[in-house]
């Protein structure tokens, strides 16, 4: 849906149908459903030094958890039927979050402080590209979960994008120093582990 016109109202004029749905209903609609698309995570687990995908379960696949996609083609697979990126439809500035809940190795820590060495990279492509190395190559921010323990690494990481239309936003995880990390492992976390790509008005 394209953004409405937003009118002025003057003295005197006539409220009829026509003006009151363009000015009341249409506007409000069109706030109603901005683009969002909530996907959530696979299991998956990524080596020790990698640069690696979070992957995800397409639109309606996911065991568990909650997820949608207000406007087709938000969350496109690659070649393995997963979600490692998400689309924005339309001109706006977006909110890309994932939560997650990694275990470092899959199983508990060697030290405190060991959860807590892991980056995630966020990147804005011109189009789909599933390799991390485009992720990479163009991040735009760094960032980490925020909350940590002996066994696990937790919370969620936002960051806030001006998005043309058609353009993909994609995250890998580094992991320099762990022994790897186990991603939306279905014993424990499945439905905390999501990325999510939401618009919350236009560009600037």
């Amino acid at each position: 849906m394209a953004a409405p016109l937003i009118e002025s109202w003057v003295a005197r004029s006539l409220a009829d149908p026509g003006v009151m749905n363009r000015r009341v209903r249409d506007v409000h609609a069109y706030l109603l459903r901005r683009p969002a698309v909530r996907v959530i995570g696979k299991d998956w687990t990524a080596p020790q030094g990698s640069y690696t995908h979070l992957p995800c379960y397409p639109v309606g696949q996911q065991p568990t958890g909650i997820a949608f996609e207000t406007e087709p083609g938000m969350a496109p697979t690659n070649s393995a039927g997963s979600v490692v990126g998400l689309l924005a439809p339309r001109d706006g500035t977006y909110r890309f979050t994932v939560g997650a809940n990694v275990a470092p190795g899959g199983k508990a820590a060697s030290s405190p402080d060991q959860p807590a060495l892991l980056y995630l990279d966020v990147a804005v492509l011109a189009q789909p590209d599933f390799s991390t190395s485009a992720v990479t190559a163009n991040a735009v921010t760094t960032g980490a979960l925020p909350t940590w323990s002996a066994y696990s690494l937790g919370g969620t990481f936002s960051v806030d994008l001006a998005l043309k239309a058609g353009q993909f936003v994609s995250v890998v995880a580094r992991t320099p120093d762990l022994s790897g990390i186990s991603w939306s492992d279905p014993r424990f976390h499945t439905a905390s582990c999501f990325q999510e790509l939401r618009q919350i008005g236009e560009l600037p």
